[in-house]
């Protein structure tokens, strides 16, 4: 007999529907965005996200090359060299020059740099133990893709450390101020678990950077967190698996937030077709919802409903085309074929 209450276990619906961790992640603050930006995908380019592509790339690239002695020169060289030639066009896009871009990118710079020589093992940096009392023995992978029909989830870890003591952790980072953030935390408590699927089951701990102001916050895995972010991952796998009009997750209470969200538009019209009673809404949200959708007539409303599930219906059929889902019941030679 297994046991699963508030204290231990946990029950994984749908294990090989698989969840990717950065809609996970989204989904604990909105579920309802976070579908949407998973499916309405929007090209977005901004300065800020291209400073953060920018400087996992620079990260990265000292992980794989190596260099003899890492310093801001040795960074922005490699920047100019195999980053820039490819960003032309959309620092053209921001209306940025070469030489403002590079303003901004310096100070990072100068923090990936003591990064690498305070943490790094030698000959290349002090080998100084992590925040959490991990010393880091050699670098494991760089962009580590797991899939985890055990938990449900997918996720691409940025950089995967190997430890003095043999384990294996997560370091995630990102490129805003230092802050707690449940996303972040989330985020790497996710990794945390996908890579204990790997090893021997145990949790260890994962490592977030922050690479503005080069701080360094430990993770440490609590029951209650991961019971929490499973929950929520249930959910979303059951919503991904139906996914229409009537199952759609359901809208914020509070709308406080709502009028910046990129996904507001189709948010409020998904609402405003859903069938009365199939979800639990604010007043709030009802009265934001009649707003925002206020410019539209009735025959455009329909026309929306009758878009809406021709779309439902080409992921439906392109979700059965890949079936993903039946890869985890292939022999390991054919998931490879496959």
């Amino acid at each position: 007999i297994l046991i699963v209450n508030s204290h231990k276990g946990v029950i994984i619906v749908e294990p090989n529907t698989l969840v990717s961790s950065t809609t996970l992640v989204q989904a604990l603050w909105c579920a309802r965005k976070a579908v949407l930006s998973e499916k309405f995908r929007v090209p977005q380019i901004n300065i800020s996200m291209t400073l953060g592509t920018v400087c996992h790339e620079l990260f990265q690239s000292v992980l794989r090359r190596q260099p003899k002695i890492v310093s801001p020169a040795w960074l922005l060289a490699e920047f100019r060299r195999v980053i820039l030639p490819k960003l032309i066009l959309d620092l053209v896009i921001l209306d940025v020059t070469i030489e403002q871009f590079e303003a901004q990118l310096k100070p990072y710079l100068t923090n990936i740099t003591t990064w690498m020589r305070t943490f790094l093992p030698a000959p290349y940096g002090n080998n100084t133990p992590l925040s959490d009392g991990n010393k880091i023995s050699d670098i494991e992978d760089i962009e580590m893709n797991i899939w985890s029909n055990g938990v449900g989830i997918k996720g691409k870890i940025d950089v995967a450390l190997r430890t003095a003591k043999n384990r294996v952790i997560p370091l995630e980072l990102k490129t805003g101020k230092s802050s707690y953030s449940i996303d972040h935390h989330a985020q790497v408590l996710m990794y945390t678990v996908l890579i204990s699927e790997l090893e021997d089951g145990k949790l260890d701990s994962g490592v977030l950077l922050y690479l503005k102001d080069g701080t360094e916050t430990t993770v440490t895995p609590s029951v209650a967190d991961l019971k929490g972010i499973l929950q929520t991952r249930n959910g979303m796998a059951t919503f991904s698996r139906a996914l229409n009009i009537e199952s759609f997750p359901e809208p914020k209470l509070e709308t406080r937030f709502c009028g910046k969200c990129q996904f507001s538009r189709h948010c409020t019209v998904l609402q405003k077709l859903a069938p009365t009673k199939s979800m639990l809404i604010s007043e709030e949200m009802e009265k934001f919802t009649d707003n925002s959708t206020l410019h539209l007539t009735e025959k455009e409303l329909e026309y929306s409903k009758q878009w809406l599930e021709w779309t439902f219906m080409e992921w439906k059929a392109d979700r059965k085309r890949k079936n993903m889902e039946g890869i985890f019941m292939e022999k390991p030679k054919q998931r490879f074929v496959i």
